[in-house]
């Protein structure tokens, strides 16, 4: 698919103005929910996929291996990104294209094509789908056998964990799953909850990170969606013969007090189009997750 774009001719071709970044950062923001959504789907989905009485047993026989291969999340989990996110990624992608196509027609004063079915962009979307697909995959099982382990160090029986495994395990990075844990062994040592009581609050907790994590996912991802059509969109202007070689990338910060100390050092720094910036960081989110700069262009 291409898509045209026209506009008057401008009497002073320059920079797209720093302030149309915001329309990128809210593209990547509509679409960050329903990125979100497929997560907490898959995982919800997982769940409620999970027979209890296979990773129980699997559990008795302290057999790490078994107990992650009786939760299906490579048939359920990953089959429902696999459906979901290369669209995700798909929709910001175009959107952020059309946006930077029609900014940079004003300013040129002519049509600029994009073509959605471009060899790299599609290999863009589809690579970037699969590895996020096994990152979150590998990270959750990395979580299961974390909380597994403290499990059998706490001797809670298999059964139980079983269920905690189901209910407060799924989707969460090591480092989540040992503050529930933590907390779920604060409770018990205070003796005031019974088991029921403490499950149900952990389970609570576990939620909450759960979102935490999905939302920092969703975030990141659909900036990086953003700001790569955009940069696949002036590509494809330069290969028309619409940006001579010396058109540069300039990197813009969000300047608050959430800002990240390596984004504020690149903030302003400029680079020829393609090129990467210092660091070696291609363009936003490279620096850190839920980086909220984004690039604008300087044709020439």
């Amino acid at each position: 698919m291409t898509l045209v774009f026209i506009s008057p001719p401008s009497p002073d071709p320059g920079p797209i103005e720093k302030s149309r970044r915001n329309k990128i950062l809210d593209i990547a923001g509509e679409g960050s929910p329903l990125m979100q959504a497929a997560f907490l789907r898959a995982i919800a989905e997982t769940r409620g996929r999970i027979v209890l009485a296979e990773v129980t047993r699997a559990l008795e026989r302290a057999d790490l291996a078994a107990a992650w291969a009786a939760i299906p999340w490579t048939d359920v989990g990953e089959s429902i990104l696999l459906d979901a996110l290369p669209s995700r990624y798909r929709d910001i992608y175009e959107a952020a294209a059309r946006q930077a196509a029609a900014e940079l027609a004003g300013v040129l004063g002519t049509a600029v094509r994009f073509d959605l079915l471009n060899p790299r962009a599609v290999d863009w979307i589809r690579q970037n789908a699969a590895s996020q697909i096994r990152q979150f995959g590998a990270a959750t099982e990395r979580g299961i056998r974390a909380l597994i382990l403290r499990a059998f160090e706490d001797g809670i029986p298999p059964a139980r964990l079983a269920r905690m495994i189901r209910d407060t395990g799924i989707g969460l990075l090591g480092r989540q799953v040992r503050a529930v844990e933590n907390a779920r062994a604060r409770l018990e040592e205070s003796g005031e909850l019974t088991a029921a009581k403490i499950d149900a609050r952990m389970e609570r907790l576990s939620r909450r990170y759960l979102h935490q994590r999905t939302e920092m996912i969703a975030r990141t991802e659909s900036l990086r969606a953003s700001n790569e059509g955009q940069r696949e969109l002036w590509r494809e202007a330069a290969e028309q013969g619409l940006l001579g070689p010396g058109t540069t990338m300039e990197w813009v910060a969000t300047l608050d007090d959430r800002v990240d100390p390596v984004c504020e050092a690149l903030d302003g720094v400029t680079v020829l189009l393609g090129s990467l910036f210092p660091g070696g960081f291609a363009g936003p989110p490279d620096p850190h997750p839920d980086c909220r700069c984004t690039l604008v262009i300087h044709p020439r």
